[in-house]
């Protein structure tokens, strides 16, 4: 475990402006004018102190816990430290209270009418991993790591997609993973609809909702023992055959979409699954069965939901598209 440091205790701070305190008094985050050395976990590193530019993102240089450790620092160069699994590139750093990396995030510009997403995604390299479940180069957002250094989490950029070995095969991979602290895949999200086995026969996983804001939590998700956890279908129907031959269906929805009300979109099934219990959400829709109680029937969705799928996305960006703006 990485010693504890407590950076305003130790560290006389230089340039010190736009100061963040808290009800006791106690300094929670600044901003710096001159270049100062902060000892981490990564080593010593500068936190931003020069002039801003058209990506620089309004952000203290440095952030602290109530007992003055480091709690993140925005760094004025883009600087390659080093991580439990290998040294990265990153502009953000935040740590555990107790010093340990927390996060690291290799690019932190801000997003503006000057600085879109494709000029923050032509700065990131591509990066190299190797990994339990499979290696491969990839831009990614950000890096997340238990205290004990293990690997918690990737989130890639944007379109960038690997292959990963798991529990049900092959499997291509957006958005990001989640591994357990012994280095297996704990969630990941699908980068295409595809067909695998549950303990309701097969299902087409994908979650047409995913953001992919962060790869900590994901549509597909198994347990420590590999068996699944979760999954989440965009497209499938599963029904449930109760004794007595009642029957109970459970199917994604089609909605306008919230941009366009010409448009539809799909709310997604999820299905999560304990050791006795299945539970089924489509967001209107829910319910609760004990596996061994009732039988299981899977089916493909009509066409109208893989013809919703092949659509692009809208977003706020798509003006000419969206009338909500008046």
């Amino acid at each position: 475990m990485s010693e504890k440091v407590s950076v305003l205790a130790q560290t006389t701070l230089k340039g010190v402006r736009s100061v963040i305190r808290s009800r006791d008094g106690l300094m929670e985050s600044c901003c710096l004018s001159e270049p100062n050395e902060i000892p981490t976990a990564c080593g010593p590193l500068i936190p931003r102190w020069g002039q801003e530019d058209e990506r620089s993102r309004a952000r203290p240089s440095l952030s602290f816990y109530p007992d003055g450790s480091l709690r993140s620092i925005y760094l004025q160069d883009r600087t390659t430290v080093k991580t439990p699994i290998g040294s990265y590139p990153a502009e953000l750093l935040i740590f555990y209270p107790e010093g340990q990396l927390q996060r690291l995030f290799p690019l932190n510009g801000q997003l503006s009418g000057f600085w879109e997403l494709n000029d923050e995604q032509r700065l990131c390299p591509e990066l190299n991993f190797h990994l339990f479940c499979g290696s491969f180069k990839t831009k990614i957002i950000g890096l997340h790591f238990y205290a004990s250094g293990a690997l918690r989490s990737l989130t890639f950029w944007p379109d960038e997609t690997v292959v990963l070995r798991t529990n049900v095969g092959l499997m291509p991979v957006r958005h990001g993973a989640a591994f357990y602290e012994d280095g297996r895949l704990e969630s990941l999200e699908p980068g295409e609809p595809l067909l695998v086995s549950t303990p309701l026969g097969n299902l087409t996983a994908y979650d047409s909702h995913s953001l992919g804001l962060q790869g900590d939590r994901n549509s597909l998700a198994f347990n420590s023992d590999g068996s699944m956890r979760s999954i989440v279908t965009s497209t499938d129907q599963v029904q449930v055959i109760k004794a007595g031959h009642e029957v109970m269906s459970f199917r994604p929805l089609l909605k306008p979409d919230p941009l366009q009300e010409s448009r539809l979109t799909i709310l997604p099934l999820r299905v999560n699954f304990s050791q006795t219990q299945v539970t089924f959400n489509n967001g209107e829709q829910q319910g609760r069965y004990d596996l061994a109680d009732c039988c299981f029937r899977t089916a493909a969705g009509s066409a109208d939901f893989h013809e919703i799928l092949q659509q692009p996305p809208l977003s706020c960006g798509d003006c000419g598209s969206c009338h909500l703006c008046g």
